[in-house]
């Protein structure tokens, strides 16, 4: 799913509202693009930035992290703080490169929340579906359809595993 959709994105410029039509037009299922859009989103976390534009505007989603990750790293509040410091590129990464979805730890089948060891600490990882309306993002609301990215705004939540 991954593939066709950097194809569907990146080279044949199909559009967020389009995107969901277009995966079922392939005979995706809807919990199909759900994972499918989740593991876009969490393999492009990290890494070579080149096309992030391009991805939040047909994938519309943000990363953020709890004090309790913020602290361990020693980052603050400001962008800088995240930007120079390679731990926080590091625990993307680990992120980024997990696909150890199982029936036993993914039963839904949306690979949407997950634990991974890095550093020798336990952190989860957590998609929300928030509703998206007319360009605004409303965090308080969950989305209808989750396998729209028209309809859905997606809020991955990095935290330490005791913050659960």
């Amino acid at each position: 799913m991954i593939k066709v959709l950097k194809e569907l994105i990146f080279e044949k410029n199909v559009k967020r509202k389009d995107l969901k039509s277009a995966l079922s037009a392939l005979n995706y299922s809807d919990k199909e693009i759900i994972a499918g859009l989740n593991d876009f989103i969490r393999t492009n976390i990290a890494g070579d930035h080149t096309h992030s534009g391009v991805l939040r505007r047909a994938i519309p989603h943000r990363v953020s992290m709890t004090h309790g990750v913020v602290a361990n790293f020693d980052l603050d509040d400001s962008p800088q703080s995240y930007l120079q410091n390679p731990k926080y590129y590091e625990l993307l990464e680990c992120i980024a490169k997990f696909n150890e979805f199982t029936e036993g730890n993914d039963p839904y089948g949306e690979h949407d929340f997950e634990k991974v060891v890095f550093d020798g600490k336990e952190y989860h990882f957590k998609i929300d579906y928030c509703t998206s309306k007319k360009g605004r993002h409303i965090s308080e609301y969950l989305s209808e359809d989750p396998s729209d990215p028209n309809k859905t705004y997606r809020v991955m939540i990095i935290r330490k595993a005791s913050e659960y």
